[in-house]
């Protein structure tokens, strides 16, 4: 049996030679600087797993049961605990008295610490202080050639990053050598793969997405929204900005006061005052899943939104665009067709031309904004486009007398309009986190 597992390791091990596996670990910041779990979703294989915040994740080409998960697979080189909070022990092993140099690395590339030394033969032992939290690589340069090791840290301290020589190692086994205490979850990954994911803590959820190429750590950014019904929202990072990722559905401003409901289709286009309604006056079929619409004198008094978010303005919009555009979010990942990465991946109409939002919807939402077509209250008080347009207003509170203004995504566009129009229709909103911090 022993000489079968062995086998089927060198096979996977020649399988994934030139294969590209990455370690992700995971950290928060915001409101809160813990993960209680993670959904990770491979939206472009259509699987899922859910792993403990704490965790890491192995994308691999090829996912076996081997437990082979060990970050250090040298037996020059010994790293414990792993993963490490205010500290972990290296021990090298070196062969002959050798100068060696020791740099520790960040997964973003970014060299943190390094030390050189002249060393006799034998064990010499570390310890390592003050690494942030996230995904290291240390390397070890000695005549017989480099070491490396990976680390993960979990520790949240401020503490200046120091490699402190220890002096040379007894004849004891180090505690828990070479494996982790946390066993990576494996995931299968190909080259490209855009991967969505989703981190809970308490009550907040924020969503972003990602195309790995390196070990990396992912940055959870959690904020807390909660409307003025008491509704929370997750939240979904773009870039440098935090969205909602889902229509406003608030009966009430962030103080408790209530937004007039306005069923009447003649009290309606009369309106000059707050007002909002739910698609077709059926709060039972929309409101859960699209939010209610609401009349541009809603979002005027600047109270509409929770507390800390506000209701984007055009440049917000246009920071968006600007960042979908040039970071590969448009179809076949380049140009400003960017309307699918916005898209939810059902409930448009059906659209032949690929790269809109009808079209394959299966492929939409690279960002994991979620954008639903929840239609809008025409000025006259008709709904309208229930599945086929999806419509946010945008302030400034320098709009001209009488309009104001909105973005579009329709089921047979390429990318968001942009429209000036009366104040008295009915459109979604999407809240804007002040900032991420």
């Amino acid at each position: 049996m022993k000489e079968l597992n062995f086998l089927l390791f060198l096979i996977l091990s020649m399988s994934e030679l030139h294969a590209q596996n990455y370690l992700i670990s995971f950290t928060a910041k915001g409101a809160s600087a813990t993960i209680d779990s993670i959904l990770v979703e491979n939206l472009t294989q259509g699987t899922t797993l859910t792993l403990p915040g704490e965790n890491v994740l192995y994308l691999r080409a090829i996912v076996s049961e081997l437990n082979d998960f060990s970050f250090v697979r040298d037996n020059a080189v010994r790293l414990y605990p792993n993963p490490m909070a205010e500290y972990c022990t290296l021990e090298i092993n070196v062969a002959s008295q050798a100068e060696h140099i020791l740099e520790l690395y960040h997964a973003s590339g970014q060299m943190v610490a390094s030390t050189q030394a002249f060393l006799s033969q034998g064990r010499h032992t570390y310890r390592v202080n003050g690494l942030k939290s996230g995904l290291y690589t240390i390397r070890i340069k000695l005549p017989e050639g480099i070491h490396t090791a990976k680390i993960i840290s979990h520790y949240r301290g401020n503490d200046m990053v120091r490699i402190i020589y220890q002096g040379q190692a007894g004849s004891a086994q180090p505690e828990n050598p070479l494996k982790s205490t946390l066993t990576p979850t494996q995931m299968q990954y190909t080259q490209d793969d855009r991967l969505k994911f989703t981190g809970f803590q308490g009550i907040r959820r924020t969503i972003l997405t990602d195309i790995p190429t390196q070990d990396t750590t992912i940055t959870f950014e959690f904020a807390d929204c909660m409307d003025g019904d008491n509704n929370t929202c997750a939240a979904v990072q773009i870039g440098t900005q935090l969205w909602m990722a889902e229509n406003l559905k608030t009966t009430r401003y962030i103080d408790g006061s209530k937004i007039p409901l306005v069923t009447n289709d003649s009290i309606w286009r009369n309106l000059t005052t707050p007002a909002y309604c739910w698609y077709s006056n059926d709060s039972a079929m929309y409101a859960p899943q699209y939010g209610a619409l609401y009349d541009w004198w809603a979002i005027a008094g600047g109270n509409l939104c929770p507390s800390g978010w506000y209701v984007p303005s055009d440049e917000d919009w246009n920071s968006l665009i600007t960042y979908l555009t040039d970071n590969g979010f448009g179809f076949k990942s380049s140009g400003d067709d960017y309307g699918k990465s916005l898209a939810a991946t059902a409930g448009w109409w059906a659209n032949e031309v690929m790269g809109t939002a009808g079209n394959n919807q299966a492929s939409n939402n690279a960002t994991g904004f979620s954008a639903l077509p929840a239609g809008y209250r025409n000025f006259d008080g008709t709904f309208k486009d229930m599945g086929s347009s999806g419509n946010w207003w945008s302030f400034t509170g320098k709009e001209p007398d009488c309009f104001a203004f909105y973005r579009s995504l329709q089921y047979n566009s390429l990318n968001l309009y942009y429209y000036k129009i009366e104040r008295e229709f009915g459109f979604s909103i999407r809240c804007l986190k002040d900032r991420i911090l």
